[in-house]
């Protein structure tokens, strides 16, 4: 079965495992390099100015995107999927409500008011509790079978200081040699051996490799 282009958060199921760790990526830029932090200031910028009235979707991303195309290229991201996964980021940092998806339906829950000469207040509370734990474990079992069947499981999280390094060597200009010296001179009590040269180099290229990112910088 085709998966469909949404996930569910950053919850235990994701559409795209790709794009979970590009999003890492692209949030470890707006980190690691403050100034790249306009864009997200511009997606905020828009949705106050139209705070007041309905909100149009299309318009907004219209917006946003094309600002993200000169900010990408600002920060040295050749690949079309970075304008995407930006644009994406700033959407759902700055949700509103009236805009907001439902991917499931909701959970519902009714109990038939008690007899008052029928039940004491202790016995009724036990009553609703066991009926909502029937009816919460079945929603929950629903809920898993129909995620189950669009989206992958989340992936184990790779180590956030790869996706650190690999902004600061992108958007940040600085050579891997100079990221690794750098380590161990905030790491004094570290020798070259512990975190050498190759892994922290290994490290960066596999993690732009994993999430199809096209290094600009090929200064090792």
């Amino acid at each position: 079965m085709k998966r469909e282009p949404l996930r569910l958060g950053r919850g235990e199921y994701t559409a795209s495992a790709r794009d979970l760790e590009r999003e890492e990526f692209i949030e470890a830029i707006f980190k690691v390099v403050p100034e790249s932090g306009t864009l997200m200031d511009e997606a905020l910028n828009l949705l106050s100015d139209r705070r007041d009235t309905p909100f149009v979707w299309d318009e907004f991303r219209e917006r946003i995107t094309q600002t993200a195309v000169a900010w990408a290229k600002r920060w040295h991201l050749l690949d079309d999927w970075c304008v995407r996964i930006a644009v994406e980021l700033c959407s759902v940092r700055s949700a509103r409500d009236d805009w907001l998806e439902r991917w499931f339906r909701p959970l519902y829950f009714e109990y038939p008011a008690p007899s008052t000469t029928g039940y004491t207040r202790a016995k009724f509370r036990q009553a609703v509790h066991a009926r909502l734990d029937q009816i919460l474990d079945k929603y929950c079992d629903d809920l898993e079978r129909w995620a189950d069947a669009r989206f992958d499981k989340m992936p184990d999280k790779r180590s956030a200081a790869h996706f650190a390094w690999l902004a600061r060597h992108v958007a940040g200009g600085e050579s891997m040699p100079d990221i690794w010296r750098s380590l161990l001179q905030n790491h004094k009590r570290r020798s070259p051996g512990e975190l050498s040269r190759q892994a922290v180099v290994k490290a960066i290229e596999q993690t732009a490799a994993d999430i199809g990112l096209t290094l600009h910088n090929s200064k090792k």
